[in-house]
């Protein structure tokens, strides 16, 4: 049986009381304490009284990882007001969506600089990591396995968690940062797969795209960013105008700029490298259907993406 330990999530904070969450429990991502409380309220059907009753402050206690426990009333109030299910405490069947929790687990396990860290020297690839061993595995051209659906997990929310990190994009309201990554995800999923050849143009799981048109051009577009063979300052700059497309326009702006300037300078005989790099970004849309047909829908079932997006960054503060 896993240990406790090994399924918090470390960038994925409970809903209710804001400790590290182990996953998404009754409709919600929460803690083991804050979903067997409510598991355990619901089945026994208790009725709390709020430890302040009459005072001016009832019901409106403190219910954090400190706090929880001092006020069952308000706790389970939250558990309510945030949107945690009854109806899926009463018809549980058992434990639901532990693919996608077992993928979540691998990312928060793993080293936040696995994917997205960029090599020291600047025209260096990014260093093999057990991503790149994972790509070298034989691929059944009539299914993914297992081990390529936990990798390409790991760079999605690796993906999460780099652009948390990144300051032009956390100024951003909550809003559109839910929107940036809703509706970038999968060229910021592309690039990294790439540079990091975890998505090859010869790999065997591109056979598995079952049209022929979209499979032809994505195939086209890994191939052209391979033979681009992007430097880590090539990468980043892509990464940061593909998150931030239409969301920042001066950190936008300025970064169309370095990169031009440093193409100019790196690359003096490919006066065209520019251009070349723009048309591929360019060509990088309308692949999110393909990419969550191949690696996620197993794990998400009926869920959309952008769903667990919005729930893995919560409500607006």
């Amino acid at each position: 049986m896993t240990s406790t330990s090994n399924r918090i999530l470390l960038d994925v904070p409970c809903r209710v009381c804001q400790d590290h969450s182990s996953g998404k429990h009754y409709g919600i991502f929460s803690c083991d304490g804050c979903a067997g409380f409510f598991k355990r309220s619901v089945r026994r059907h208790r009725q709390y009284v709020c430890k302040n009753r009459g005072a001016a402050d009832e019901g409106q206690c403190i219910v954090d990882k400190t706090h929880r426990n001092q006020c069952r009333a308000c706790r389970l109030r939250k558990c309510l007001e945030i949107g945690m299910n009854k109806e899926a405490v009463q018809h549980e069947r058992g434990p639901r969506n532990s693919t996608l929790r077992r993928h979540m687990t691998l990312f928060a396990m793993s080293q936040p600089d696995l994917v997205l860290t960029p090599p020291k020297v600047a025209k260096e690839r990014s260093p093999a990591s057990s991503v790149d061993s994972v790509s070298s595995t034989p691929v059944s051209v009539s299914n993914v396995n297992d081990a390529m659906k936990e990798a390409a997990a790991r760079i999605f929310f690796q993906l999460i968690n780099w652009s948390k990190t990144f300051l032009p994009y956390v100024g951003l309201s909550h809003k559109d940062q839910v929107a940036a990554i809703s509706e970038r995800w999968s060229q910021l999923f592309i690039l990294v797969s790439v540079e990091n050849g975890f998505l090859t143009s010869n790999s065997a799981v591109l056979e598995t795209i079952e049209d022929c048109n979209t499979r032809a051009k994505l195939v086209s577009l890994v191939t052209r960013i391979e033979q681009l063979t992007l430097d880590s300052n090539e990468n980043n700059a892509l990464r940061v105008i593909a998150l931030l497309k239409g969301k920042a326009s001066q950190v936008e702006q300025f970064t169309y700029v370095n990169l031009a300037h440093h193409q100019q300078i790196a690359y003096p005989c490919q006066p065209l490298r520019y251009i070349q790099t723009m048309l591929v970004m360019e060509s990088m849309t309308n692949f999110e259907s393909t990419l969550v047909s191949t690696y996620f829908k197993h794990s998400l079932g009926q869920t959309k993406i952008t769903k667990l997006i919005s729930d893995i960054f919560g409500s607006e503060p």
